[in-house]
């Protein structure tokens, strides 16, 4: 059986496999605005993540906190992602996976998640079909 048709809880969805070092950055089209001080600044303008929405609501399962975890955890998706994938800057799939855009609305007692082995292997594929295409529009569209 595997874990998303299993869990229930967080502590049985936590496990201990190794976590990611993936952040927004790295699915990120990132653009440069230049400012009157000939400063350039950097920022993600658009995440190829969001082309994989619904194959990642896919791998979501529901999961419901108990009352100490909805208190530790409201609010803080950053908080919430170190603990089950060991990298608090996943919080934005967290936020993405439950249709939100900022911590302030993260106020849940049930949330989707993906396990975290088939979230490490979902940003696997998605980062190996797209790297030749972020890297590519990185360097040339703010050449």
């Amino acid at each position: 059986m595997s874990i998303s048709s299993k869990t229930h809880t967080l502590s049985a969805f936590v496990d201990s496999k190794a976590a990611s070092n993936t952040s927004y950055q790295t699915f990120s089209l990132i653009e440069l605005l230049s400012t009157d001080n000939d400063t350039d600044i950097e920022f993600p303008a658009y995440s190829v993540l969001n082309d994989y929405y619904n194959d990642l609501k896919k791998l979501c399962v529901t999961v419901s906190f108990n009352e100490k975890e909805y208190f530790r955890f409201r609010f803080k998706p950053k908080i919430l992602a170190d603990y089950l994938y060991g990298n608090g800057e996943l919080s934005f799939l967290i936020l993405i996976l439950n249709d939100m855009v900022s911590p302030k609305d993260f106020d849940l007692k049930t949330v989707k998640l993906i396990s975290r082995q088939n979230l490490i292997d979902a940003l696997t594929l998605i980062r190996s079909a797209e790297t030749s295409f972020i890297t590519d529009y990185n360097k040339f569209a703010n050449a």
